[in-house]
């Protein structure tokens, strides 16, 4: 096997995809469980689950970018032995595409989930700011004595 631009670029990419893995776990340690904002159910929305929702499609599209990546190496190429493209047999290029878009959709998946995350977070301080605000007011009156 000759060592060319064609197989070092490949592999660089393989590489490149284990370090958005390498990111995505990352990503998990910096998530913290704050227990006084969770809602009865587990499916409610909260920062911390949409948190866990948007670590699940990094993880899994980072996993299937690294997947496609090896699809894709030179020399790597499966094909089936009449050349057709059977039930079982598809070439390696086919698959590793799809690993590619299903990971793309994840991706925007990822964004859509942060942001959601980000909304929710920034409505829920505001809620708490407006509520410490109205105590503040309802505790400091001012009181003017005229002689």
């Amino acid at each position: 096997m000759a060592w060319d631009w064609a197989t070092a670029a490949a592999w660089m990419f393989i590489i490149g995809s284990f370090c958005f893995v390498a990111a995505g776990l990352y990503n998990a340690l910096n998530i913290h469980h704050d227990r006084s904002n969770d809602g009865k159910y587990f499916y409610e929305l909260t920062p911390y689950n949409v948190s866990v929702a948007t670590l699940f499609c990094g993880i899994f599209g980072t996993v299937l970018f690294v997947v496609g990546s090896f699809y894709f190496r030179p020399g790597g190429v499966i094909q089936c032995d009449d050349g057709k493209i059977g039930r079982w047999c598809h070439c390696s290029t086919f698959t590793g595409a799809w690993c590619f878009i299903i990971g793309s959709i994840l991706f925007v998946a990822q964004s859509v989930l942060g942001l959601l995350s980000a909304v929710i977070t920034h409505r829920s301080l505001n809620i708490a700011f407006d509520e410490s605000s109205a105590d503040e007011d309802a505790d400091s009156t001012v009181t003017c004595d005229r002689e």
